[in-house]
C-alpha cells in the first residue's frame, strides 16, 4: 500500500498536454506583433514541488514581418516569412500550491484559476526568406546594408530567452485549461535574415499567446472525491 501511494503521487508529480495559438514577430520597440500566425505545441511538465515545476516546450509555427505596417518604413519597403521549429525549457513558477494530491484530497476537488509565471532557454530554428527587391529607399546607407544581407551567411539554429505569464484553470482533478503570454529575446539580429539594412545593434524577438490543454497523469487511479 505504501509503495502503490508512492507511485501514485509520482506520477501526479508529471503533466503533458498540446495547445494552440498566435505567434509573431516583434519589429521595432512592438509590445505586441503587428502580424500573428497560427503555432502549435506540446508540453510535458514535471513539479519539483509544490510550486516550481520544470516543462519542455515544442512548438511549431510562422513568423513574418513588414516594413509595410509602419509608416516610417514603407520606403525600405522590405518583408521576410519563415516556418520555424522550436525547443524549450521552462522554469515555471505556479502562485498558489498546485500540488493536487494534497488539496484535492484533504479538501475535495473544487475548480480554480492559478496564475504563473515562466522564464528559461530555447533553441530556434527557423530559415528566413526576407525579399529586398520591392525597396524605393533613397538612404544609400540602407541599400548598402541590403547588399550586405542578402550575401549574409548566418546559422539557422539560435538561442532565444524567453519569459512570460500565464493562468491555470482546473477543468476536472486530471486536466487543466491555460493561457499564456511570453516574449522571446534571440540572441541573433538574423532572425529575419535582415540585419545591416535595419538595426544591426538590436537583437530580433518574438512572442507567443497559446491556449494549452493539459492532462495530469496518474491522478485517475485515486478516485479524488468532489467538493460540492
Amino acid at each position: 500500500m505504501i509503495l502503490t501511494g508512492a507511485t501514485l503521487h509520482a506520477q501526479s508529480r508529471w503533466e503533458a498536454g498540446v495547445g494552440v495559438g498566435g505567434v509573431g514577430y516583434l519589429n521595432k520597440q512592438d509590445l505586441l506583433s503587428k502580424e500573428f500566425h497560427a503555432g502549435i505545441s506540446g508540453h510535458v511538465r514535471k513539479y519539483l514541488n509544490d510550486f516550481i515545476a520544470l516543462c519542455y516546450n515544442f512548438q511549431v509555427g510562422r513568423l513574418c514581418g513588414r516594413d509595410s505596417h509602419y509608416p516610417d518604413r514603407r520606403s525600405r519597403n522590405l518583408m521576410f516569412e519563415s516556418r520555424f521549429m522550436e525547443n524549450a525549457l521552462l522554469v515555471e513558477w505556479d502562485f498558489y500550491n498546485i500540488n493536487p494530491v494534497f488539496y484535492r484530497q484533504r479538501y475535495g476537488f473544487q475548480s480554480i484559476f492559478s496564475p504563473y509565471f515562466f522564464t528559461g532557454i530555447a533553441l530556434i530554428y527557423n530559415n528566413p526568406e526576407p525579399t529586398f527587391k520591392d525597396t524605393q529607399t533613397p538612404y544609400t546607407w540602407i541599400q548598402e546594408g541590403i547588399d550586405i544581407d542578402q550575401n549574409a551567411r548566418y546559422p539557422h539554429s539560435h538561442i532565444a530567452f524567453p519569459i512570460g505569464a500565464g493562468i491555470k484553470y482546473d477543468l476536472s482533478p486530471e486536466w487543466t485549461l491555460g493561457l499564456e503570454i511570453t516574449f522571446r529575446i534571440a540572441t541573433t539580429d538574423y532572425l529575419d535574415g535582415i540585419s545591416y539594412s535595419g538595426n544591426p545593434k538590436r537583437n530580433d524577438a518574438y512572442q507567443m499567446a497559446n491556449l494549452h490543454l493539459t492532462r495530469r497523469l496518474g491522478l485517475s487511479a485515486m478516485k479524488i472525491r468532489r467538493k460540492w
